[in-house]
């Protein structure tokens, strides 16, 4: 049988390690805003123009003339949709999107 004494040394421990845990979560945060993050971006800049999708443009479409000969129209798709942060492959009629001003310089 539990005394009183011993009830609330359990819950004494409870709001303690609870107390822990969250003084834990608050150092980790302010540890993450100190510390520097590295950015997920292109190695380089970019030169891009934008356009306005017409109905029958694909991603297909918009890579296969900026895709050097003998290379995969694929892979130029994949480099288009990350430029345009998209991981959706449908493009939707009016939708805006990037491509690099000059193929060659990307």
């Amino acid at each position: 049988m539990r005394t009183s004494t011993q009830g609330s040394r359990h819950i004494s421990r409870r709001r303690a390690v609870a107390m822990v845990m969250a003084m834990i979560a608050v150092i980790a945060v302010g540890v993450s805003l100190v510390l520097p993050q590295r950015a997920n971006s292109a190695p380089g800049s970019v030169a891009v123009t934008s356009t306005v999708v017409r109905p029958g443009d694909t991603w297909w479409s918009y890579a296969e003339p900026l895709t050097p000969a003998g290379d995969d129209v694929s892979v130029t798709v994949d480099r288009l949709m990350t430029l345009n942060h998209e991981s959706d492959p449908t493009l939707v009629p009016g939708q805006k999107i990037v491509l690099p001003a000059d193929a060659t310089s990307w």
